[in-house]
């Protein structure tokens, strides 16, 4: 099934149609289906609900999270079987830390990688991003190492903001 973006009706689905059309497996039009982002203030929380009406797909939310789950949602089952259903997380505080201290993966990897890693936790419904800004690693904040790692963490947050994520910052 292939997966097109007809229209984009709320400024909140701007990240979910962008993910929509980078990550959907759009093959050949056999079966073709438009998807439409609605705004439902209805919507509680990051709430989604997903309309299916012949070769229309009709996704309501009231968050970019929420619609970025959907899109996640829609990418998974664009195989499969995509079904009406509306989804609710428990909590609306659904984060993830990116443990980017004592040199293991977070800390080295390159910030790309690890944007396009955000954007996968995005189309599961990950609502915020943590990161610790660990000082023992540093002389001092003005350091070229503190500068890289600090211009690092403002990309992962900047990234994290676009997907509608919160973000919270820690240190010592």
């Amino acid at each position: 099934m292939n997966l097109i973006v007809l229209e984009r009706k709320s400024d909140n689905a701007q990240s979910a149609s962008d993910l929509l059309k980078k990550y959907a497996q759009n093959k050949n039009c056999n079966e073709c289906f438009s998807v439409s982002f609605l705004e439902d203030m209805n919507c509680r929380g990051d709430e989604y609900r997903v309309e299916i009406k012949e070769k229309e797909i009709f996704v309501y939310a009231n968050t970019a999270v929420g619609f970025n789950a959907a899109v996640g949602y829609l990418i998974r089952h664009q195989e499969t079987e995509i079904k009406n259903q509306t989804v609710t997380f428990e909590s609306d505080f659904r984060a993830v830390y990116f443990a980017n201290h004592f040199y293991n993966y977070y800390h080295s990897a390159p910030a790309e990688e690890l944007c396009e890693y955000l954007e996968s936790l995005a189309l599961w419904g990950q609502s915020a991003l943590c990161l610790w800004f660990d000082m023992h690693h540093f002389e001092a904040i003005s350091t070229p190492d503190a500068e890289q790692m600090l211009q690092k963490m403002i990309c992962l947050f900047k990234k994290a903001k676009s997907l509608g994520m919160k973000t919270v910052l820690t240190h010592l």
